[in-house]
């Protein structure tokens, strides 16, 4: 089993996959605690509303890789800031839609919102700018912080820890689904 994580680590680390899974699970993770934040700010209690089990929300880890790799095309911090207050409030509400859809479950609700841009409650802009404004923060102070950290560790040891917490997040991921999409949660 050693021997089979020392290869997939070696080439995870030949294709750098290691450094942008470190980058996806650092957002995911700051995502979850955005979002428990925002719940005890203004609700006065935990949320946990995430589709895992785990303190991560992927969707916050896709934006995070998603800011980085376009930081190396786009480096004006105003064009990332539109770029991003576009393309996450059209993240939001597709995804939104897609979940209410799939789960009949909402995850997220804007609709008593001041600024509610869709319908189905889906974006707002509160939600617009506040992954705007994290998104030109993980542009030029947390992606390359990120990366600097990375590479100073070494892939050697953060590749493997990177298998491993894939590892745990992909069964996390069959888990959730199977328990959540049946309400008994037999398999």
């Amino acid at each position: 089993m050693t021997a089979l994580f020392g290869n997939i680590a070696q080439w995870m680390q030949a294709a750098q996959l290691g450094k942008l899974f470190f980058v996806f699970f650092v957002g995911a993770v700051i995502g979850f605690i955005h979002e428990e934040l925002y719940y005890w700010i203004f609700f006065h209690k935990p949320g946990w509303y995430g589709s895992l089990w785990g303190p991560y929300i992927p969707i916050y880890g896709f934006g995070a890789l998603a800011i980085l790799l376009i930081s190396r095309v786009i480096t004006n911090p105003v064009v990332l800031f539109v770029l991003v207050f576009v393309g996450s409030g059209i993240l939001e509400h597709f995804t939104g839609v897609v979940i209410l859809k799939l789960t009949g479950r909402r995850f997220w609700d804007y609709r008593n919102f001041p600024f509610n841009f869709d319908k189905e409650g889906f974006v707002c802009l509160y939600g617009a700018l506040a992954f705007s404004f994290a998104g030109v923060l993980m542009q030029k102070v947390l992606g390359p912080w990120l990366v600097s950290f990375y590479d100073h560790i070494g892939a050697a040891v953060l590749d493997k820890w990177m298998l491993g917490i894939a590892c745990v997040m992909t069964l996390d991921f069959i888990v959730s689904f199977f328990i959540k999409a049946n309400p008994h949660g037999e398999f």
